[in-house]
């Protein structure tokens, strides 16, 4: 009986706390995002390229939580693949990330977000690739992150592509 109860309270809940929650961590992400990089990131949209699921940004705190035993040299080369407006890049940016930092976008909207804020707060080890992943080379890179912005299909011709690249460890997150 109690177990039912608590099953249906948690059903009638859960809806009313995402429909509060959310706003204030868009809210809380948001002002991180004028911080960090003079504009807000945190639109979501569809995606309008071959391959692309919505687009939604990285949130800070799973960024956090994701590298926060990480450890990073000069010699690393981090790229985000389908960087969107470039929270991942502003977050790297703002953890003094030692080593060099790339985005690639082919959304060319999407991308002249990114490409607007990097240009407002130059940083040399930055850099916007827009352009089709499937069509770029990652050899150099010794960190790649991928979130959520491929279909099935598509992710897995890129995990190939990357695959067949690859001479080297490199960490996939």
């Amino acid at each position: 009986m109690t177990k039912q109860l608590f099953k249906n309270l948690n059903h009638k809940i859960k809806p009313f706390y995402v429909r509060i929650t959310v706003p204030i961590v868009r809210i809380i992400e948001g002002i991180r995002d004028l911080y960090l990089c003079g504009s807000v990131l945190t639109r979501e949209r569809p995606g309008n390229v071959e391959g692309a699921t919505a687009y939604g940004p990285s949130w800070y705190w799973a960024l956090n939580e994701m590298f926060k035993d990480a450890e990073f040299t000069e010699e690393d080369s981090f790229v985000d693949v389908g960087c969107g407006e470039g929270r991942v890049l502003a977050w790297l940016i703002n953890k003094n990330f030692p080593g060099q930092i790339t985005g690639i976008e082919k959304d060319p909207d999407v991308g002249a977000i990114a490409r607007n804020w990097m240009e407002r707060r130059p940083n040399e080890k930055t850099k916007l690739i827009e352009g089709d992943a499937m069509e770029q080379s990652y050899k150099g890179y010794t960190i790649i992150y991928i979130f959520r912005p491929f279909n099935e299909e598509f992710f897995e011709r890129l995990i190939l592509r990357i695959e067949s690249q690859l001479t080297h460890p490199i960490r996939l997150i």
